[in-house]
């Protein structure tokens, strides 16, 4: 019987006190402590007296969401060496706001570590230095109010300390970055592409690595502590507007205005989320386990909207489904983890934090799916109006060639009726020229007679258009080189005035209307010039027609005797018949120079 109670004695003794030394490695100290918890905010001195304390045996404790209690950690520590220690005591959460240390070597002075207060490391840590064959007793207060009560405790080496926090900021660090390029990324594209889907997968990307990072507890060890404290009260608004920009995402790269349905049910989400801020992410009114659950019926509706849209012709959601599984996997782990139910964040700390940059790489990749199915599609409608255009092209071509030959064939018709017409007109001419000539013979009255010469020579002027032009290839243009020169000559055999020389300076060609007018303007001039300016010695005539830019100018010049006074102040009939063409049909203007010779300058318009 006595064997018994030693051999108890001994078991409880060994679960009480953990005996360390030099040689001690590293280890797990919580299953060796024994637990109180108490809704109270007791004080040590009451806890130190309490007889509730009963022996743990797990490497990890978790209460989940549990704001009303305190736990109470009591150990003994039995330094064995002949020499001083110092060791490490790490509380395996970063999100512990309150982490109390209570030792009987300083007297149970409080010391106080956790998120709400400047730290060294990512965990709230306390330093034990120890004498030789020293022991010493501990208690350790935890309490959250706004986050899982979970951790663990670990008794470490000062080095292993360093290093494994160096190695999990590292770690943090790298997957970080990788969020951070991807959120570059994106932002870079909205500017460049003006994509709205990219600039809400960014705006969505800045408030998952703000919670992430509050989640690991970087945010914490680098910021100030009046930061920390505000930081800490917007749990729920972080994690409701992370769903919230997620929401807007989907609904953008999914495009639900096409699904009325889906697209009213992230609608309800996104105003459900914001209506849980103020109802439920107070510190009156704290319940951030709704928001939680609501993020994971989001999380699983989002992935069923991306399976809905693919097999409804989406082909773009392939990468977004993969990426938001990864999601549900993550945010299963954080719920269940949250609530007590399991205990995988304590082992594997930065889980959550390799799913999202996973699920972050997916829904990337997921872009650069749309652009690749964006652009097969292009290339297949492109290919589509290639043959669609080859096909207009060809009935274009076809339809082209008949209305050509159609056309062809019409104007060939037409200048052939056209050339007719010109023959025809001519022949009449011709006819009237014939009649005047017979009626000029049976009269005996010389002005009579000279009047019918006149009015011979103007009918002869109308003639040599028609005349040229149906021997000329183009029925509708004039050359007035040669129609001036053949009309000039025949006035001149006319007049049989071999002794005036006619000299020409025209390069132009004019449609047949003007043609006519200008042919019966040089007639009047020209004739008057061979029948007036000159004597028996003959002379020269000058006819110039140029280009003068928007106008034409017709210039005719002798080197005559001039006019008479009377014959300026009294106009004859041709004159004023030449002054009616200018003005009134070619719409110019007419100027007489006189002095040594008589210069006749005409401009008119080229409409």
């Amino acid at each position: 019987m006595f064997k018994f109670f030693f051999t108890l004695a001994f078991c409880f003794s060994f679960v009480y006190s953990v005996e360390i030394s030099k040689d001690t490695k590293d280890m797990q100290i919580l299953p060796l402590s024994q637990v109180l918890v108490c809704e109270k905010n007791e004080n040590i001195n009451i806890i130190k007296n309490s007889k509730k304390f009963k022996i743990f045996g797990k490497q990890h404790i978790n209460l989940g969401f549990n704001p009303k209690s305190t736990i109470w950690i009591k150990l003994e520590l039995n330094n064995s060496d002949n020499q001083k220690l110092s060791r490490v005591i790490k509380v395996d959460n970063p999100l512990l706001e309150e982490v109390v240390f209570y030792s009987s070597r300083d007297g149970y002075a409080p010391h106080i570590e956790g998120m709400l207060c400047a730290k060294k490391y990512l965990y709230p840590i306390f330093v034990l230095n120890f004498q030789p064959k020293e022991k010493i007793e501990i208690y350790i207060k935890v309490k959250n109010t706004t986050t899982s009560l979970q951790f663990g405790l670990e008794l470490l080496k000062q080095e292993s300390l360093s290093q494994a926090d160096r190695s999990e900021q590292l770690f943090i660090v790298f997957f970080i970055g990788i969020l951070s390029a991807f959120f570059i990324y994106s932002f870079v594209l909205f500017f460049y592409t003006k994509d709205t889907s990219y600039f809400l997968y960014s705006f969505y990307l800045f408030f998952l690595m703000f919670q992430q990072l509050t989640f690991v507890g970087f945010l914490p060890l680098y910021t100030s502590e009046e930061f920390t404290k505000i930081d800490n009260l917007l749990v729920v608004p972080k994690v409701a507007f992370v769903i919230i920009a997620a929401a807007l995402f989907a609904k953008n790269f999914l495009k639900t205005k096409n699904y009325i349905v889906l697209n009213k049910i992230y609608n309800f989400f996104i105003g459900f989320l914001i209506l849980q801020i103020p109802l439920f992410g107070t510190q009156w009114f704290y319940l951030p386990e709704i928001t939680v659950i609501t993020g994971f019926l989001f999380v699983l509706f989002n992935t069923f909207c991306g399976f809905y849209v693919y097999f409804h012709g989406n082909k773009q959601a392939r990468f977004f489904i993969v990426g938001w599984i990864f999601l549900i996997i993550g945010y299963l782990v954080m719920i269940f983890d949250a609530l007590g139910l399991i205990s995988i964040m304590y082992y594997f700390p930065q889980l959550i934090l390799l799913l999202t940059s996973i699920e972050a790489l997916f829904l990337l990749l997921a872009f650069v799916d749309k652009i690749n199915i964006l652009d097969k599609q292009k290339k297949e409608l492109d290919k589509v109006l290639f043959d669609e255009m080859a096909n207009r092209h060809s009935l274009v071509k076809r339809e082209v060639e008949q209305k050509t030959q159609e056309l062809k064939k019409a104007v060939e018709e037409k200048t052939t009726l056209l050339r007719e017409l010109h023959h025809r007109v001519k022949n009449n001419l011709q006819l009237i020229l014939s009649i005047i000539r017979l009626q000029r013979y049976n009269i005996k009255d010389k002005e009579v007679v000279e009047q019918f010469e006149k009015l011979e020579f103007r009918v002869k002027s109308v003639a040599k258009t028609h005349e040229m032009l149906c021997a000329s290839d183009d029925i509708a243009i004039v050359d007035m080189h040669e129609y001036v020169t053949s009309l000039c000559e025949e006035i001149r055999v006319g007049f049989t005035k071999e002794k005036i020389e006619i000299e020409y300076d025209i390069e132009l060609s004019l449609a047949l209307c003007k043609a006519v007018y200008l042919g019966l303007i040089i007639n009047e001039l020209v004739s008057n010039s061979i029948k007036h300016a000159f004597a028996k010695d003959g002379g020269v005539i000058k006819i110039s027609l140029k280009d003068e830019g928007e106008n034409y100018l017709l210039c005719i010049e002798d080197n005559g005797k001039g006019y008479e006074k009377s014959a300026i102040t009294e106009k004859t009939l041709g004159l004023r018949l030449v002054d009616s063409l200018v003005t009134n049909q070619l719409d110019g203007t007419i100027d007489l120079i006189e002095g040594d010779n008589v210069k006749y300058i005409i401009s008119f318009s080229k409409r």
